[in-house]
C-alpha cells in the first residue's frame, strides 16, 4: 500500500492494540502520500490491559434493562411456533 498511491482503503482500525514506533512512523508516511487515510489505534508503546468482554448471560441482562424486556418474554419473541 506504500508504494501505491491508487488504492480504496480509507480505514484501518487498530483500536485495542498498541503499535510500535516504526510502525507509527510509517503510518504518519503513509499519511502524507494518502491524504484520505484514516488510522486508529491504542496507542504506541508497551501493553495495555485488554477490555473484558462480557459473559452471554450479561449480555442478554444488559439487552433486556437497555430494552426495557423481561428474558422470559425475550425468549418468547425466539419462540415462534410457541413449542418452547
Amino acid at each position: 500500500m506504500k508504494g501505491s498511491s491508487n488504492n480504496a482503503l480509507q480505514c484501518l482500525d487498530f483500536d485495542g492494540i498498541t503499535i510500535t514506533l516504526d510502525i507509527d512512523k510509517l503510518i504518519k508516511e503513509m499519511g502524507e502520500s494518502h491524504a484520505h487515510l484514516k488510522v486508529s489505534h491504542g496507542g504506541t508503546g508497551g501493553y495495555k490491559e485488554p477490555k473484558p468482554l462480557l459473559e452471554p448471560v450479561q449480555k442478554l441482562a444488559k439487552y433486556c434493562k437497555e430494552n426495557k424486556v423481561h428474558l422470559i418474554d425475550l425468549f418468547r419473541s425466539f419462540d415462534k411456533e410457541q413449542n418452547q
